[in-house]
């Protein structure tokens, strides 16, 4: 199949990436986001906007994304339900002014999935050269009932698509200079450092922190958000951006960096998706790394006013993005349950920060 180069949906993100893309004297933009590369490093950027987890289909289920590439190597996409490939996406970027390529084309439930199904799984395999990327599964839903309207509100790739709604509110309170200043400090940041900030978003606090360092890396679950961040930060040398597919760090090694830090994400995540990140930032950090991670204080007065304000919604109608608290021994026991030691506690009246450090040995 031939992806469409027409005007869709996602027009603004195709753009946004091509001004980035577009030939010029020196080195790239793009090139230089992709930083120090080497040849474990990818050259594939792809992103799949349509369907997302918990999607409501009524006839036609409908795809919609784009993708590019460091190289010319084809890019082939598989799409499956369950074990079986409904659909193949197969194109070659095309010089620097088709670089970004769209998609965007239906298929029928019936045919994909089946008539007395009411829902299924799908899953995106990307191939280009020597490199895969997997997207999913993502639940995709014939009806929707109120418990999966709750469910979906707390869905890591929900949140990605909602950040855009609420980072805003968040850093104005705090603004980003003041949470990259206080990250800097607790985690005494240095030239040397090689940096992962976890859910980085349009890259506000990224922007602060990568002039500090040797190299900074941020990634996020969101598509759309990811490339409003190229757009932010294609001024700077030494960044690298990746997307996330599930609440794991499986793009980077053990032992990958000497600092990652992850600040309002937190607070959208159930409890079991923040352990799994806590415990991924420490099988990434580098022995004698530092890390740091913040959420709402339900132990504070203004945290307690969220929580209860989330509390006086209808269980059926809480939207997608929803904040969840925490408490300080809760994020005291994931740091301790995940092999860190030194763990420093720094509760506020709305939000809990909390720093820890991986073992020497």
């Amino acid at each position: 199949m031939r992806p469409l180069r027409t005007a869709n949906p996602q027009e603004i993100v195709k753009e946004l990436a091509r001004s980035i893309l577009a030939p010029g004297e020196g080195l790239s933009p793009w090139k230089r986001l992709l930083g120090k590369r080497s040849s474990t490093q990818r050259t594939l950027l792809f992103s799949l906007e349509q369907p997302t987890s918990g999607t409501v289909v009524n006839d036609l289920i409908e795809f919609s994304g784009w993708g590019t590439s460091f190289s010319s190597e084809d890019i082939q996409a598989q799409i499956y339900i369950g074990a079986t490939q409904i659909h193949e996406i197969d194109f070659t970027p095309e010089g620097e002014d088709e670089s970004v390529v769209s998609f965007s084309f239906g298929i029928p439930w019936e045919q994909a999935v089946g008539e007395n199904t009411t829902d299924a799984e799908i899953v995106v395999r990307v191939q280009h050269g020597s490199e895969e990327l997997v997207i999913g599964p993502l639940l995709i839903l014939r009806t929707e009932s109120p418990l999966m309207r709750h469910l979906r509100g707390s869905s890591v790739q929900t949140w990605g698509e909602t950040l855009e709604d609420v980072c805003s509110a968040e850093l104005g309170e705090r603004t980003a200079t003041e949470i990259a200043s206080a990250i800097a400090k607790l985690l005494e940041i240095s030239k040397n450092d090689r940096i992962l900030e976890i859910g980085c978003g349009r890259g506000e606090v990224g922007a602060k922190i990568a002039p500090l360092c040797d190299q900074w890396v941020g990634c996020d679950f969101s598509g759309s958000t990811l490339s409003i961040a190229i757009q932010n930060l294609k001024h700077l040398p030494n960044l690298q951006l990746e997307q996330l597919s599930q609440p794991s760090l499986t793009e980077w090694g053990n032992s990958s960096f000497e600092k990652v830090y992850c600040t309002s994400l937190l607070m959208y995540l159930d409890e079991w998706e923040r352990y799994r990140i806590i415990q991924e930032a420490f099988r990434v950090l580098r022995p004698g790394g530092s890390c740091y991670f913040d959420a709402v204080n339900l132990c504070g007065d203004l945290g307690w006013q969220q929580f209860e304000e989330e509390a006086s919604r209808d269980a059926a109608g809480r939207p997608a993005n929803i904040i969840k608290t925490c408490t300080p021994q809760e994020l005291e026991t994931y740091f301790q349950r995940a092999g860190f030691e030194k763990v420093r506690l720094f509760p506020g009246e709305r939000m809990v920060a909390a720093t820890a450090a991986k073992p020497r040995s």
